[in-house]
């Protein structure tokens, strides 16, 4: 299995988290290290999925982990997955993509989360 890359960048004040390739066991603990260093320096955070070829139930549990550490700080958050993406589907399937506020596309994404103003709920 090809390992996966994964991008941590600023776009209109929101951090984008993107995966790229294949994530799985192997790549989460880099995949949390990310989170986390996105989490302690954001006030909204994108994860993007769009090139993510396959993840598996850890990178849904590290994704899942962080979802829910951002209410503990009041930190928005989003997923990026494409509707015909093997992520949406996975996500569709554990019910974690309304959770999570999945959206089309990273536009899509980072104006629903970019307003500071906006509360977490709204911004989702």
């Amino acid at each position: 299995m090809y390992s996966g890359t994964i991008e941590l960048r600023r776009l209109d004040g929101v951090w984008v988290l993107a995966l790229h390739g294949e994530h799985d066991l192997s790549t989460v603990p880099s995949l949390r290290r990310e989170l986390d260093d996105a989490l302690d320096g954001a006030a909204a955070i994108v994860v993007d999925l769009s090139h993510a070829e396959f993840i598996d139930s850890t990178v849904l549990g590290a994704l899942a982990r962080a979802y829910d550490s951002t209410s503990d700080r009041d930190l928005r958050f989003a997923v990026v997955a494409p509707v015909a993406s093997f992520a949406r589907r996975l996500l569709d399937l554990v019910s974690l993509s309304d959770l999570m506020g999945t959206h089309e596309t990273l536009a899509d994404a980072v104006a629903s989360i970019a307003d500071e103003n906006l509360p977490r709920e709204a911004a989702s």
